[in-house]
């Protein structure tokens, strides 16, 4: 999650994986891009606070937050594979409590499926 390459491209994937054509994404944007590889994130929100909201800064936070939910849940299959009689807990510190749990059930239950836009 964030701004190197590796995660560019994940996270121009992840849009062609929820939108399926830049045509549908421009058209729900407002906005003219010539294909999903030409989005790149916004401006590091801490750094650069967005003067409105847009499309592409409501995706790029859902998109990180799918991603750690995604995360999440390949960590928990990984565990209940390797060790399946050992009990999984929740992590309670802040970095799963400020996730959206909602996303994570989702994730976990439908395998990775092609998320409704």
């Amino acid at each position: 999650m964030g701004y190197n390459p590796s995660n560019i491209k994940a996270f121009q994937q992840y849009l062609e994986e929820r939108y399926g054509d830049i045509k549908t994404l421009n058209r729900k944007w407002r906005s003219h891009y010539a294909s999903f590889a030409a989005v790149t994130p916004p401006d590091d929100k801490y750094i650069h606070p967005p003067k409105a909201a847009s499309g592409l800064a409501y995706e790029f936070e859902r998109w990180q937050r799918v991603n750690l939910a995604r995360f999440v849940a390949k960590v928990r299959t990984f565990l209940r594979e390797g060790a399946p009689r050992v009990p999984i807990m929740a992590d309670p510190s802040s970095f799963l409590a400020n996730m959206n749990g909602y996303i994570a059930y989702k994730e976990a239950y439908r395998g990775y499926s092609k998320l409704s836009p």
